[in-house]
């Protein structure tokens, strides 16, 4: 038998979120560096010695000195439901001082009863949570369906109308999407097969964390077990347990039998009008409710504020940051009308950054939507979101994704708006990513995203990947840490902070088969320094 290391990479790159259902079906790549090290906090390291990290310890050192007592920052998390509970996130989640707790009352007149660490979009007044929810290319047909008052997606293509070429592309992105569905499922199932017979062929090796190394020489050169051996290795290092794996098949079944669905429609139970955009009392505060489902609010959450000196697990970017969880993102997508209502809601309630790592290629709502992200900005709230994971050139037309940080109003992109892609650990040939998008336009910084471990809902509480998400999460964590020192700097000043002390690398990349300079994969060329975006923010505010 072989193993499937492919599944190994779809386990690692499923870090951020993207509702393109036409994007191909995970390809097999190399995943371990050249610097072929044990897991670590490898990117809190200094750029040098080939080591792409952000300059955390010497950042760390240097706020030691300073002689300000920092301020706490709040960084808003859209994204997935979060694991408040986590032992290296329950000090660190936002509680609204203005909110009595389970009184029922909305004390703060927010519109949002009891809403102690943030909200759950996805909720309902009697406690029920979507788990499951469409993906857009589904849930815009259905409306399309509606509106050409038809009962069958198939009666959409006999009408030529204005929409008819979207709604055909539509309908290829879902047939696309319950086709990746099927694969991962097939993948995963052979995967969870390679597990248990790993097992058989070895007791009790996953709970022995020096297994491999206390292997019989003769036994490790074993041809009939070697597939076994090899798949001990990999689980043990990117620390995958049965659980993330039924996890994954869970998922996948979701997604081919509801997430892709024209009858499927949760949100019905939980929203009365779903077709007004402005927040009508809908969700409640459960922020942690299917976190264990969804996982990806918790994994991005522990690289922004994972606790520093607990002596256990990771180290956030900051000890001075509290993160408050804004739920939208089920199995699936989120809805737009959830986007648009959660960064208000974030703005209105104090959060300085909004960490964002899901984007879409179809909007339901596009003004509405594009008006939410304007409304950050005029508001002096960082907007960070992540690149995406299909490597793709943002910068062509067909790839661009929302939110975009373009203004409707000005034609332009906005100043407090932040895209991030994903550096490797190496300053060589895989410097990038190989599955980060870029673009010199369109994507501002890049930041590690390679190979890091963070915080995970299961059992095994930390899980190692790969993605644009986790750079996103750096890149947040960073801009948080130089605002709670120097608080007085707006949204626009952090960004051009941190892409003028970006750490550029003029290296040639792969990027599809071509090396092309690093340093014109995005608008500043490089990746976040942390050191020298705090020396910079105390000369400017000085």
């Amino acid at each position: 038998m072989k193993t499937h290391f492919s599944i190994i990479i779809i386990l690692l790159v499923i870090s951020c979120v993207r509702n393109k259902d036409t994007e191909p079906p995970f390809q097999s790549n190399k995943v371990l560096s050249d610097i072929d090290t044990e897991l670590t906090d490898w990117y809190m390291a200094s750029p040098k010695d080939s080591l792409v990290g952000i300059a955390m310890d010497s950042a760390t050192y240097y706020i030691s000195k300073l002689p300000q007592k920092p301020t706490e920052i709040i960084v808003a998390l859209i994204d997935a439901p979060v694991d408040i509970y986590h032992e290296e996130l329950i000090d660190m989640v936002y509680t609204n001082p203005n909110e009595i707790p389970d009184n029922n009352i909305d004390d703060d007149n927010n519109g949002y009863i009891d809403d102690i660490h943030g909200w759950n979009y996805l909720g309902s007044r009697n406690g029920k949570t979507i788990s499951v929810g469409n993906f857009q290319p589904a849930r815009i047909l259905r409306g399309f369906m509606k509106k050409y008052n038809v009962s069958k997606v198939s009666d959409l293509l006999g009408k030529q109308t204005k929409d008819s070429m979207l709604i055909s592309v539509l309908l290829n992105n879902m047939k696309q999407g319950i086709q990746d569905a099927e694969k991962t499922i097939a993948w995963a199932t052979e995967l969870r097969n390679d597990y248990y017979k790993a097992i058989e062929d070895f007791p009790g090796a996953f709970e022995n964390p020096d297994f491999i190394e206390s292997l019989p020489q003769q036994v490790s050169n074993t041809s009939e077990l070697q597939n076994s051996i090899d798949f001990i290795k990999m689980a043990t290092r990117y620390r995958i347990t049965i659980q993330d794996i039924n996890n994954l098949i869970d998922i996948a079944y979701s997604e081919k039998l509801l997430s892709n669905s024209l009858t499927y429609d949760p949100y019905l139970e939980i929203d009365d009008s779903p077709d007004v955009l402005t927040y009508n009392g809908y969700g409640n505060n459960k922020v942690w409710e299917n976190s264990g489902k969804s996982m990806h609010g918790t994994q991005t959450s522990g690289l922004i504020v994972a606790k520093r000196n607990n002596g256990i697990g990771i180290k956030g970017i900051s000890n001075n940051i509290k993160l408050m969880p804004l739920s939208i993102m089920p199995i699936g997508a989120p809805r737009d009308k959830d986007f648009i209502n959660a960064v208000q809601y974030a703005v209105d309630n104090g959060a300085r950054i909004i960490n964002y790592s899901i984007s879409t290629y179809h909007l339901e709502h596009q003004e509405s939507y594009f008006k939410a992200v304007e409304y950050a900005h005029k508001n002096n709230v960082l907007f960070v979101t992540s690149a995406g994971n299909e490597n793709l050139d943002l910068d062509i037309k067909e790839n661009v994704t929302y939110p975009s940080g373009y203004s409707l109003d000005a034609g332009e992109r906005l100043n407090t708006f932040i895209s991030v892609g994903a550096a490797n650990k190496v300053a060589n040939e895989s410097l990038k990513w190989s599955r980060s998008c870029y673009g010199k336009n369109n994507v501002d910084i890049f930041a590690p995203g390679a190979e890091m471990i963070t915080t995970n809902p299961t059992e095994g509480k930390y899980f190692s990947l790969n993605g644009t998400s986790l750079s996103a999460s750096v890149t947040s964590g960073v801009a948080a840490m130089v605002l709670s020192y120097y608080p007085d700097l707006t949204a626009a000043e952090i960004k051009n902070i941190l892409l003028s002390t970006a750490t550029t690398y003029d290296t040639p990349v792969k990027v599809n088969d071509t090396l092309v300079r690093f340093n014109e994969l995005s608008r500043c060329g490089g990746v976040i320094n942390a050191f020298e975006a705090l020396k910079m923010a105390k000369n400017m505010s000085d």
